[in-house]
């Protein structure tokens, strides 16, 4: 869908690639056994399920685990100039099913470094509760907003991976196994693994895995892929749409369409920071919506640095929970801009370096001992933001390789210098995108 239908066009995709720790070798008779066992009795596509009833304090640790992971992973990729877009939504639901058949110390390190908690099985829950709640919404006869997950397995004819494992992620991540032929048709593999994640994304991320990444020697590709689109509650008046500055640096500025709003929305003055709230859909009886984008705003034209330094050392959850009711006069900017990410050396550095290691790395739950590791993660994502609303969608793919007084003066909000935004789930608290914009007026590229 073009981007011109909706104000906001979000687009993220992670690929990780697992190659084999070990040339191929035949299987054993128990293995090849173990092979034609059926995964799971669901259906393809089918509502993912929990196993047992979610518990409050799960869902505020899954939120919680979300925010930490994307603070740091956000400080990791900030270092880089220009503009910046990832999903850690994306990452942590590809990565989520790579854990579930982790073991040991290569567990340990990804549920330390993904905040993942220390109970698998409350994870996998939380995940597959969330995963039917989207489900379910985006199949509702008239929806607010659309938000379809997808995740599938892509593995070698042929090739055993344990039961529990498949059975797992497929009643908990709605991912069934695909076979396809890796050995004898690599290229053909790529493209129909390409095609799935181009159809579930709109057409948003047409080339998750690039050629080369996967070899005649990769035995499992797992892949995530999500798609949003919601317009905003207070749609921007077109006709109030103007050229105007953007304030790159001290002396260079750009010109771009500044899109302008009055309307009854949150916002808070937090240390020397704007932060506005931005929500999608129609509200409820509670005047409530589920979706939101959340802008910050530094009070200093060059503050970026200082303000992402504050929300990628923990104080994220604070600045999303400042914003208050008030009328606000809103300047911001369209923009489009995509980011494409090695994700794997990043990962390693922020703890959990075994999972890469072709020697060390324990994926047993998955298949034989030392058989699996994490050849590489590779992230692609891509927002555009115009009048109407917001257009998202993310993929992931895991390779293995192997009423009262008179009302005061509006509040100002002018993004007219360089600025941070996240669009979470607000009754869950999930963490769907997250970027930075230093230059709107820079195309997204492709």
């Amino acid at each position: 869908m073009s981007s011109l239908l909706s104000p906001f066009a979000r687009l993220a995709l992670l690929a990780l690639a697992m190659p084999a720790c070990r040339p191929s070798l035949p299987q054993s008779l128990e293995a090849q056994a173990d092979a034609k066992k059926p995964a799971a009795s669901i259906p393809q596509g089918a509502v993912p399920v929990p196993s047992a009833k979610v518990p409050p304090a799960q869902w505020t640790a899954l939120a919680q685990g979300e925010r930490s992971f994307a603070e740091r992973l956000y400080k990791k990729l900030a270092s880089e100039p220009g503009n910046l877009f990832f999903s850690p939504t994306s990452i942590r639901l590809a990565l989520g099913m790579t854990y579930a058949g982790a073991r040991n110390t290569t567990a340990r390190q990804m549920a330390a470094t993904l905040s993942f908690g220390d109970n698998p099985q409350l994870l996998h829950d939380a995940h597959a509760s969330l995963l039917g709640e989207w489900q379910t919404a985006a199949q509702s006869p008239n929806p607010e907003f659309t938000l379809r997950v997808a995740n599938r397995l892509w593995g070698q004819t042929g090739r055993a991976f344990h039961p529990d494992f498949l059975q797992l992620v497929q009643t908990r991540y709605g991912a069934p196994l695909q076979p396809v032929d890796f050995l004898h048709d690599v290229e053909g593999s790529r493209v129909t693994i390409n095609r799935w994640v181009a159809e579930r994304t709109e057409e948003k991320i047409p080339e998750l895995l690039v050629r080369g990444i996967l070899t005649p020697g990769t035995p499992l590709v797992l892949t995530n892929a999500v798609y949003f689109k919601a317009n905003w509650t207070h749609a921007f008046p077109a006709a109030a749409t103007s050229p105007q500055p953007f304030q790159l640096a001290p002396q260079r500025t750009v010109t771009v369409p500044m899109m302008q709003l009055t309307a009854q929305l949150r916002y808070a003055k937090v240390d020397a920071a704007q932060v506005l709230e931005l929500p999608y859909g129609m509200a409820d009886a509670e005047g409530e919506t589920r979706l939101a984008m959340t802008v910050f705003l530094p009070d200093d034209r060059a503050g970026l640095p200082q303000l992402e330094k504050a929300l990628a050392g923990g104080r994220l959850a604070d600045f999303l929970s400042a914003p208050q009711p008030a009328k606000v006069q809103v300047f911001l900017p369209r923009f489009q801009t995509r980011s494409a990410f090695k994700l794997g050396q990043t990962l390693a550095a922020l703890g959990m370096p075994e999972a890469f290691d072709s020697k060390q790395a324990d994926f047993s739950g998955m298949a034989a001992l030392h058989e699996l590791y994490i050849g590489e993660v590779i992230h692609q994502a891509y927002v555009a933001v115009d009048e109407k609303g917001t257009e998202a969608a993310a993929a992931t793919a895991v390779v293995m390789a192997p009423g009262g007084p008179p009302p005061a003066p509006p509040q100002t909000f002018r993004a007219d210098h360089p600025f941070l935004f996240v669009i979470r789930d607000r009754r869950r608290g999930n963490i769907l995108f997250m970027g930075r914009i230093a230059d709107p007026s820079q195309p997204a590229g492709k």
